[in-house]
Formats: C-alpha cells, sequence, structure tokens
C-alpha cells in the first residue's frame, strides 16, 4: 500500500495504492461557487484586452479571443507560482542562504520574514503531501508549525491582492484530518495531530496578517459534503439524463 505525488507540469498530482485520487483543492473548486472569482476573471480579462490593443488588433478573431479568455488563468496560475516561490525564498534566507530575490516578490519576502520574526516558527513540515485513505482524498499543504514553542499549526500562505476567502477553512479542515503525509524522505508517516489552523496573507508591501481559521469538525464536515458534490459534478450528463420518452398509446 503505497500513497504517491507525482509532478504533471506544474501540477501535482495523487495515488493512493495504485488508483488517482482528486486533490483537495480541484474537489472545493468543482463544489463551491464563487461568485468573486467570477467578476474577478471578467475584470482581469478586460484589464488584459485595454492593455494589449495593439497587440489584439494584429490577431486574427480566434486567436484574440483564446488570448483574451485566458488572462485570467494565466493570472491565476501566476499567483499561485508566487505563494510557491516567496515561501521558498523565505525558507532559504531564514537557514542564512544568501538569495537574489526577483523585485516583484520583495515584499511578500519581507512580510513572511517578519512572520517568522514575530512568531518564529518551528518548521515541521513544508509542502507535503496528505492523504486520506478513508475518504479518497489527497493533497499539498503549505507549512506545520510549532508556533512560539507551543501551537502547532497548519498554515496555508496566501498572496492575492483580495484576502482569505472563507473556502480557505475547508481547505485546512481536509488537511488537518489527513490520515498519512510524505515525510521529507518521501515516506510515508502519520498525519502529526494539529491544534489550530492559520491563514498568512503576505502583501506586496511588507506587511503581513496571521489569521485564524475556522476547521473544526463541522467545516471538515462540510469538505467532505463538497467532495460528494465534485463527484457528482464529474458525472456524465448521459449517464444521469435518459433519451426522450415515447408518448404512451391510449388504450381504449
Amino acid at each position: 500500500m503505497t500513497f504517491r505525488r507525482i509532478r504533471r507540469g506544474k501540477w501535482w498530482s495523487y495515488e493512493i495504492d495504485g488508483h488517482r485520487v482528486a486533490g483537495v483543492t480541484t474537489m472545493i473548486g468543482k463544489a463551491v461557487p464563487k461568485p468573486a472569482l467570477i467578476d474577478w476573471s471578467a475584470r482581469m480579462s478586460a484589464e488584459w484586452a485595454v492593455d494589449n490593443i495593439d497587440t489584439i488588433a494584429r490577431m486574427d478573431r480566434a486567436a484574440a479571443v483564446d488570448a483574451i479568455k485566458g488572462a485570467a488563468n494565466r493570472s491565476k496560475n501566476f499567483a499561485g507560482a508566487k505563494g510557491t516561490a516567496v515561501h521558498g525564498y523565505a525558507q532559504r534566507i531564514a537557514h542564512g542562504d544568501k538569495v537574489q530575490i526577483p523585485d516583484e516578490l520583495v515584499g511578500y519576502v519581507d512580510g513572511y520574514l517578519s512572520f517568522i520574526e514575530d512568531w518564529q516558527p518551528e518548521t515541521i513540515a513544508v509542502e507535503a503531501a496528505i492523504a486520506n485513505r478513508t475518504r479518497r482524498y489527497a493533497g499539498t499543504f503549505d507549512l506545520l508549525a510549532r508556533l512560539r514553542g507551543e501551537l502547532v499549526s497548519l498554515i496555508d500562505i496566501k498572496t492575492s491582492g483580495s484576502g482569505v476567502w472563507p473556502e480557505t477553512c475547508l481547505q485546512i479542515a481536509a488537511y488537518r484530518n489527513a490520515e498519512v503525509m510524505l515525510d521529507a524522505d518521501g515516506r510515508e508517516v502519520p498525519m502529526p495531530v494539529t491544534d489550530a489552523g492559520h491563514a498568512l496573507w503576505l502583501g506586496d508591501d511588507g506587511t503581513y496578517e496571521l489569521l485564524p481559521v475556522e476547521s473544526g469538525d463541522d467545516i471538515y464536515r462540510a469538505f467532505l459534503h463538497a467532495c460528494a458534490l465534485a463527484k457528482f459534478m464529474e458525472r456524465a450528463k448521459d449517464d444521469l439524463i435518459g433519451l426522450p420518452l415515447s408518448v404512451p398509446e391510449v388504450i381504449a
């Protein structure tokens, strides 16, 4: 019996005992409505189109539509990569390494270093893969640490300008209720017991906020409901909706 995390391009996929399972954020994304994200996506596409109007004018219609439509995803992918990069730079600096930080990330890294100075986190695991065999899900958390020598917290790092949203509660609850995780050597070990969950929000101006996140049993139950809905959303239309019925004959 094995649990594996597999790199597929920029993303991870997960296998539990030879069977592929969905990731935590994927299931939440399929099941939880995000009306603010719809508005954000429309704005990103509109802003990109206005900022690149000369480039668009040189494209044919199909290429222009694809370019505008993909603006939001490009921005979202950059935000995800940004959070991972910020965490990596800050960890290396905290260990005394000399690193050259891209200008656009300096503020975020400064905020992370301020968090380290204030809260003195003792790192237990960083970007570790977790799995729950019973519930058939997996994922990767950002940071598991003991804060100021006392509180063991599962911490999710956010760099979005819009702040922290409620679905973060579901995400952290899922991680805290994992059964196993992979250690630094890739070995499967029991998931440590945690005392709390937090979101670490980093601003581009060097500030940070450490936010307590509700992630108890009731939130975990909500996550499991989201999993069930996500699995429903994956089902094919033809499996759920049958063919038109014939009008029944009238028997005299």
